[in-house]
């Protein structure tokens, strides 16, 4: 049995928590259950004992902040109540189970996915107010968030609503696993229908395009095509190449070891000798790169598309509450950072270079990922293969006259 003891006027005051854990499952230095799933020994369930850990300190936090002068039976009795041996409960706000998920999360996703959470969490609670409670997200309950975000947010393509209901799915389900809510009704909760987004990424010649141009008199415009350019040329994300370090590189073999923030896989990135060219121009700098923030880098890759005048337009067609909207844009408008790693792939597969060389590089090991959201088959790819496939066997067209 797990006991909560405090300290008041040096005299220990100690509460049964209720919970039990086997004393080889209980981290002393931590005061919590071992997390290492590399134990061989470990708590069915450590996420939701720790969550349950964390709930009780901060109600018993909250509630000695309270006490003016108190006796130390009023301290056991607050206790008492932290460790829910009392009807005086208290309730636990959203928020507060936000920052346990959040919490538990963050060590094994990137990032650029606990962003996503914040965003989703962010509208969650202005939807739900400060006194919603996770236990009353039922079926009626989605489905009004759902009009919420369409009609209140600027989260209105239907791609973008199925973003954060996916994270809701992970959220409730987490919830249900660590005691914390009891209704499954987000299991049977349906995302809308999408349209399939065109995988865009840049051509050979559209890459040479940007790494050809005099760039002198812009020299923010230089940085950000030096490391758009060495995303296209190598594969990886912008976070890991935001982390890049001279440690991790080894000129005299041309390779770049990098420990990816998504999966936490290592991976060996050779260097084409354009890479290893952006690499020597910054030779002495304290960084191999200079990485700016996410989103000033999309800021100015959209100025650096014009400048390169890449003028070639992309059929979008979005759908917002089921409604398509269709439009022509020009590419210029529409590059980001993630688009230097599907070039990359794309490009890498045009090419001639094997697919699975390609995805040992990139990092992927899904190969339905893979092709599905990454590979652009080019217009000239698919002009040449039929041509290959139907001219070189068809007869003249007889035309009549």
């Amino acid at each position: 049995m797990l006991h909560m003891v405090v300290y008041y006027r040096e005299i220990p005051i100690r509460v049964s928590s209720g919970l039990k854990i086997c004393p080889q499952h209980w981290d002393k230095s931590k005061q919590q259950a071992y997390t290492d799933t590399r134990r061989k020994d470990v708590h069915p369930n450590p996420s939701g004992f720790n969550s349950k850990l964390r709930t009780m300190r901060r109600r018993a936090e909250a509630l000695l902040i309270d006490l003016d002068n108190p006796t130390t039976n009023e301290v056991k009795q607050a206790l008492e109540i932290a460790a829910n041996q009392d009807s005086k409960e208290r309730e636990i706000s959203i928020k507060q189970h936000i920052e346990d998920f959040i919490e538990h999360k963050s060590p094994t996703v990137s990032k650029g996915r606990v962003n996503g959470y914040n965003q989703t969490f962010n509208h969650l609670q202005n939807f739900m107010g400060p006194r919603g409670q996770v236990k009353e997200i039922d079926g009626t309950t989605l489905s009004r968030f759902r009009d919420y975000l369409y009609t209140k947010t600027k989260s209105q393509h239907d791609s973008n609503i199925n973003k954060h209901f996916r994270i809701m799915k992970v959220f409730l389900k987490w919830a249900v696993e660590t005691g914390r809510a009891t209704n499954t009704d987000y299991q049977k909760f349906k995302l809308v229908p999408e349209a399939d987004k065109p995988i865009i990424a840049l051509t050979f010649e559209e890459v040479e395009t940007l790494e050809g141009l005099d760039l002198k008199d812009t020299p923010y415009l230089e940085r950000v095509r030096d490391v758009f350019c060495f995303a296209c040329r190598t594969g990886q994300r912008y976070g890991d190449i935001s982390r890049i370090n001279w440690q991790q590189i080894d000129l005299s073999k041309s390779m770049w070891y990098v420990q990816q923030e998504k999966g936490k896989k290592p991976v060996e990135v050779p260097l084409s000798s354009q890479a290893l060219a952006i690499l020597k121009k910054y030779e002495g700098q304290p960084k191999p790169l200079p990485v700016i923030t996410n989103q000033k880098y999309n800021d100015y890759l959209k100025d650096l598309g014009k400048k390169a005048e890449l003028s070639r337009h992309i059929y979008i067609s979005e759908y917002n509450n089921q409604k398509a909207t269709e439009t022509y844009k020009p590419i210029a408008d529409l590059l980001t950072t993630h688009i230097a790693r599907k070039t990359f792939i794309t490009v890498s597969l045009d090419l001639g270079m094997r697919p699975e060389v390609v995805m040992a590089i990139s990092g992927h090991s899904d190969h339905k990922v893979f092709y599905k959201r990454y590979v652009a088959i080019s217009a000239k790819a698919k002009q040449a293969d039929l041509q290959n496939a139907w001219d070189r066997k068809a007869k003249p067209y007889m035309v009549a006259s």
